[in-house]
């Protein structure tokens, strides 16, 4: 534990207790020059060790940097959401302004400044659910501005990106499973459009799925705003159809809900005529009557990582990484039959 200092501790007072230089304290702690492993831990040790905190306005001023971070969704997404408008993004806002404030950096709900065009300067920008071929992505990487997305843009998966995902096919995998291990004969699934990596991801593993299985897919895709209506639509085509599913599994929360909308006008009890499963999860889906089966995709942890991998790339270092944060099925009322 790093003991309390009785007066402010300067980076001389680092340099002396690791045995190097000013510069070397301060390449080592902002990720700097080239060195040795063992010296940038020995330096890092020692700052901990004396209660050494940089000053973030400093460091800033140095790097040419703003201490801004924009976290902000997509400008071309057909969903017509704002990230306050959900849960999960509420969340995930709420981890990555918490990891934000204690790096130093100042959080910001804006665009960011592009050539040509309004906006904050910020130093990176984390993009939450890019849509395929997202030209915001592409704007930001010409300026070169460090950009980091929490789910990916389809079209990019073998480009050297940045970001931070749940493994959402293994996860659907799981949930499929689950849902036939209730007694699920007939698994029908509502999606969104195909242009998100969530939907792409949940359709690819059902697909693959049905196909082991020797089944033809029965899918609902839901088409604009995110709403319960459009799955309540989707969901009473499904139930009408001559091959009815006794299971549907929505890749949202939001969907979910408008499925038991369609069940209850249809007459159909959940889970006994219709199990439902929510790809993401929430206090609605947990305390709904009945409560939901859902995924619980850890949104703060995805939100604190694609902050400090931003961070990362802002203060160059080499071995950032994409990151993929686990994820816990909960099952709940709505598939126990």
């Amino acid at each position: 534990m790093p003991t309390k200092p009785s007066k402010r501790v300067t980076i001389r007072d680092v340099a002396k207790v690791a045995g190097v230089s000013v510069t070397t304290v301060s390449h080592a702690l902002n990720g700097k020059g080239r060195m040795e492993a063992e010296t940038i831990q020995r330096v890092r040790e020692a700052a901990e060790r004396l209660g050494y905190q940089a000053s973030h306005a400093a460091r800033n001023l140095r790097g040419g940097r703003t201490g801004r971070i924009a976290v902000i969704n997509s400008q071309s997404s057909p969903h017509q959401v704002s990230l306050v408008d959900l849960e999960h993004f509420v969340r995930l806002l709420a981890g990555a302004s918490e990891l934000a404030v204690e790096r130093g950096y100042t959080p910001v709900l804006t665009l960011p400044h592009l050539k040509g065009g309004a906006g904050l300067p910020v130093d990176g920008v984390i993009i939450v659910d890019p849509i395929k071929d997202e030209p915001l992505l592409g704007a930001l990487q010409l300026s070169g501005t460090p950009v980091v997305t929490t789910g990916r843009d389809p079209n990019r998966r073998e480009m050297d990106e940045r970001w931070v995902d749940n493994d959402l096919y293994q996860a659907t995998l799981d949930m499929l499973a689950h849902l036939t291990a209730q007694g699920a004969k007939r698994v029908a699934v509502i999606a969104s459009s195909s242009i998100y990596s969530y939907s792409e991801d949940a359709v690819r593993a059902y697909k693959d799925w049905c196909a082991q299985r020797s089944e033809t897919p029965m899918i609902g895709e839901v088409q604009g705003p995110l709403s319960e209506n459009g799955a309540y639509q989707e969901a009473l085509a499904l139930l009408e159809s001559p091959t009815r599913p006794d299971a549907l599994h929505c890749v949202t929360d939001r969907y979910a809900f408008g499925v038991l909308l369609a069940a209850q006008a249809m007459g159909l009890r959940v889970p006994e005529d219709l199990m439902i499963s929510a790809g993401t999860d929430g206090d609605a889906a947990a305390n709904n009557t009945p409560s939901i089966t859902a995924m619980q995709l850890n949104p703060e942890s995805i939100g604190r990582e694609a902050v400090d991998l931003l961070i990362d790339l802002i203060e160059r270092r080499p071995e950032s990484r994409s990151r993929v944060v686990p994820y816990v099925l909960q099952a709940r009322d709505s598939t126990r039959r």
